[in-house]
């Protein structure tokens, strides 16, 4: 019965402490809002599962605690359940990465070139280099940035 009420107390410490937190992440620079939505999108994911596995794990404690002249009964597998963990853990996962892929290929993306001219390769293409989401342009020897 303690172990139920110390993680129903961890999971209220925790969501009270969230809120009433004076620690918040700052903006991060207007072009980078993704950024930061990916990151509160993370935290949200991570919370809810968070505290969705401590109260199972009170629920368990108290319902299937020691009770005299009851036995445990043992079930090594269950396929149902196993395929039903399976897909809520991808889900989970997906919803914290797609965001962050969404992220990544626009810090990655050159911007449309200019009227800058750019060397070309041994195919007749212009050379660009994305760094950090902004192109590098090569004019002559020189990289000039955007």
């Amino acid at each position: 019965m303690s172990m139920a009420v110390a993680l129903l107390l961890l999971v209220v410490g925790t969501i009270l402490f969230h809120f009433l937190s004076p620690w918040w992440l700052h903006p991060s620079h207007p072009n980078w809002k993704m950024m930061d939505d990916t990151v509160n999108i993370t935290f949200w994911v991570t919370g809810i599962v968070f505290v969705a596995v401590n109260l199972f794990m009170a629920a368990a404690v108290l319902l299937y605690r020691h009770r005299q002249g009851q036995k445990a009964q043992y079930s090594p597998e269950n396929k149902k359940l196993e395929w039903w963990l399976t897909i809520v853990t991808s889900l989970g996962v997906a919803a914290m990465l797609t965001p962050g892929l969404f992220v990544w290929a626009k810090f990655v993306t050159c911007r449309k070139m200019r009227r800058w001219s750019r060397p070309l390769d041994n195919n007749g293409r212009g050379v660009t280099a994305s760094l950090g989401g902004r192109c590098v342009r090569h004019h002559r020897s020189e990289a000039h940035y955007t």
